[in-house]
């Protein structure tokens, strides 16, 4: 084989095991969510000047997904919701910390403490 060849091979392999990675990392942390949300949905404002954190009943979460939509067809990633404080669609999921009760966004740049608080520093998956 040329070495042309043999370099997109190993793209392709590199590629391939970084999408099963992430697959694998996002399984495990939906899982995680649900152990530890088990009634209402945290959510938090990812506006700086805001950071408002806040709660959704799954109910009102479903409601508020659905309500996002673009010409009567729902947005796939939608992944933002209106914050109440501020009224910007800047709101995301959140965990909020077992022991300081501290709302914070999951860490998903790091595989291992992404569910660490960033206030006290207690690992929430356990």
């Amino acid at each position: 084989m040329s070495d042309e060849i043999k370099k997109k091979i190993l793209i392709g392999l590199v590629i391939g095991c970084l999408i099963s990675v992430f697959v694998i990392f996002k399984s495990t942390l939906s899982k995680d969510i649900l152990e530890t949300n088990t009634d209402n949905i945290q959510m938090l404002c990812g506006n700086p000047k805001c950071g408002y954190a806040f709660e959704l009943s799954e109910k009102e979460y479903a409601q508020a997904g659905r309500n996002q939509s673009q010409n009567g067809m729902p947005i796939i990633n939608a992944s933002t919701f209106q914050c109440p404080k501020c009224k910007l669609q800047t709101a995301n999921t959140a965990i909020k910390c077992k022991k300081c009760s501290n709302v914070f966004m999951l860490n998903s740049h790091d595989s291992v403490d992404y569910d660490k608080c960033s206030k006290c520093g207690t690992k929430n998956s356990q």
